[in-house]
């Protein structure tokens, strides 16, 4: 099979970019994959970033709001995921503030937790209980801090 050309590369990665933002080290890794040598890759990106296809600044606010939104995750687990990502500190610690509103953070912690504690076996002891809940929410990306905050103020309710 022949080498894709310049062009062809560059078609198939806007459609990539198209598709969903992504982030310039998943866009590097893409060309990188269709075949282009490095220089060619950092080349083309530099392109894909000045028409601004690619932006890392957008893609960490859309990937942060998503992952919050959508998957319910925690600040550590969506920073781990932009870390994964390449993005810069500066950018990810924007689009955490940015995406994420700290009363709608706390209740959906809670939120979380209440259908976790539905779930769970009625023959748990209580200490069962708050174990089973504190790695789940730890596992979700949220805060040792809150997490213990959050199990405290939903026992003395429950």
């Amino acid at each position: 099979m022949p080498r894709p050309t310049i062009t062809e590369i560059k078609e198939k990665i806007i459609k990539f970019c198209l598709y969903q933002e992504r982030s310039p080290w998943e866009t590097q890794q893409k060309l990188l994959a269709l075949g282009c040598d490095y220089s060619l890759s950092q080349e083309i990106l530099t392109e894909l970033i000045l028409e601004n296809y690619v932006n890392e600044e957008r893609f960490c606010y859309e990937y942060a709001y998503g992952k919050f939104t959508l998957k319910k995750w925690g600040r550590l687990k969506i920073r781990q995921g932009l870390q994964e990502h390449h993005a810069s500190p500066r950018n990810i610690e924007n689009a955490l503030q940015k995406a994420i509103d700290p009363k709608l953070y706390e209740s959906i912690l809670l939120e979380l937790l209440q259908k976790k504690w539905q779930s769970l076996p009625s023959t748990l002891s209580n200490y069962e209980k708050k174990i089973k809940l504190s790695h789940y929410a730890a596992q979700k990306g949220f805060e040792w801090e809150l997490i213990s905050e959050a199990i405290q103020n939903f026992f003395s309710q429950n």
